[in-house]
């Protein structure tokens, strides 16, 4: 098994989404990432790029929720629970 099988594994697993959802998200298939993840398939260059610009964008998207929680959290700080 090749690190850059374990590696996809992992970032599969870690990822903060489905495999469908980052499949959608990196404009692949999801059974083409499943294929890879079993060894079915080889992983391309292209591909490896296409799924680093869909964990970006995920990254992206996580951040500027965050940013709209804190300023949620922020504007109630002000305001005492009764």
């Amino acid at each position: 098994m090749t690190s850059h099988l374990l590696t996809v594994r992992r970032v599969l697993r870690e990822a903060p989404c489905s495999t469908r959802a980052l499949a959608r998200a990196a404009g692949l298939s999801p059974a083409l990432l499943t294929r890879i993840a079993k060894g079915e398939r080889s992983l391309t260059p292209a591909t490896a790029k296409a799924l680093a610009k869909g964990l970006r964008g995920w990254a992206k998207d996580c951040d500027r929720l965050a940013r709209q929680l804190d300023r949620v959290a922020n504007a109630l700080s002000g305001h005492r629970e009764t």
